[in-house]
């Protein structure tokens, strides 16, 4: 049992089932701000032709939904959020969801306890959750509506 001041220190998370191991895998967000999902097959930004390992996990340069955040949250609560977050995507089998935050831990959780974010066990490195493959930086367009196209990086 969790008492809600524990609660209040918990982190966001998403949890997802880990291709070919079966495991829950764990996204943890610092400083959360929104979160969308949507099915469907592919992503809501093209991505230029790329080769190496399939990615999952990309932040988009130019959006213009972070830019929407940010004017709601300066006006509403004097709270900036461009210079400090970040919009993420990540894609999932006929899925994805995106999220505006500081930033993001991804780790496999204790399988006892997934779902559990209060704590954060075998962090994945950076190499591993982006492999070298993936460090080309695909160009991606959308209607933006701040007039200019938005760029989605792994």
């Amino acid at each position: 049992m969790t008492s809600g001041s524990e609660l209040d220190n918990a982190y966001a998370a998403i949890c997802f089932q880990v291709a070919k191991s079966g495991l829950l895998g764990r996204v943890t967000f610092e400083g959360l701000d929104a979160v969308r999902a949507a099915r469907g097959d592919m992503l809501p930004y093209r991505l230029g032709s790329s080769a190496g390992k399939p990615r999952w996990v990309f932040s988009v340069e130019g959006s213009s939904w972070l830019d929407e955040r940010h004017d709601y949250e300066v006006r509403q609560y004097s709270t900036p959020l461009t210079g400090t977050h970040q919009h993420f995507v990540f894609a999932f089998h006929d899925e994805f969801v995106e999220a505006i935050a500081e930033g993001i831990w991804l780790d496999i959780p204790d399988q006892a306890r997934p779902y559990d974010v209060r704590t954060r066990t075998r962090w994945l490195s950076l190499a591993q959750a982006f492999p070298p493959s993936a460090t080309a930086r695909p160009r991606a367009s959308t209607g933006n509506s701040g007039g200019h196209p938005a760029r989605i990086r792994s």
